[in-house]
Formats: C-alpha cells, structure tokens, sequence
C-alpha cells in the first residue's frame, strides 16, 4: 500500500474516532447532498470534496508510479471515503470499545490487496 493512501485512510479513522459528534454531522451533511439540488455548497460539502481531490491525486500518482494498479482515481477516492466511513460507522453502531490500529490495519489491507499491482506473467 502506497504510504500517502495508508496515512491518508489511518487520520480519517483517527480523526472521527476522536470525533464522533462530528462524524454524525459528516453522515448527516453526505445524506442531505444526495438529495439536495445540485450546487448547493456548505462548509462539510466543501471539506469532503477538498479531501476527495486529495485522494485523487495520491492515487493517480500511485498508478503513474506503478505502486497500483490503472483504476479511476475519482472512484478509487469516493470507495476509499466510503469504506472508511463504514468502518467508523460500525464502530459507533457496535458502541464497543475500538482498536484503532487494527481497524485501519485491516482496511488498508482490504484496500490493498483490491489494487496492488497484476503479477506479471512470466516469459517464455
């Protein structure tokens, strides 16, 4: 796993881990884009969409590196939101006590093994 993408996905974990009020305001402001007209901008919508760009980049450049493999990075970055939303989500739903490092540990792996690069066929 590129190190951008692993730091990129462990601080969101962290950060609304640490949040938790703030990450039900982020699910509340996601549910009301859906339905809402579009170019309607609010202060979340526009973090979310900075953030989403940064994700971008570090794909792309992970692809052009050939640290993974060709995928669109707009919708590698939303999954890689989406997931890491998901497990935060869950945490909060379980009300268990969390392992941060674990949790991150196994969605970058998770993450990984979905875009590491294609073994390469040996020639003849």
């Amino acid at each position: 796993m590129p190190p951008a993408i692993a730091a990129f996905v462990e601080a969101r974990v962290q950060f609304f881990f640490a949040r938790q009020d703030f990450f039900r305001m982020y699910v509340e402001e996601i549910g009301a884009r859906v339905g809402a007209p579009k170019g309607r901008r609010t202060l979340c919508g526009t973090m979310i969409d900075r953030q989403t760009r940064i994700m971008e980049k570090l794909v792309a450049a992970a692809v052009a590196r050939g640290e993974i493999r060709p995928v669109d990075p707009a919708a590698t970055a939303l999954a890689v939101f989406d997931m890491t939303r998901g497990l935060v989500a869950r945490h909060l739903l379980a009300q268990q006590p969390n392992d941060a490092a674990r949790d991150v540990a196994f969605l970058t792996d998770l993450i990984w093994t979905g875009l590491k690069p294609a073994r390469r066929k040996p020639t003849s």
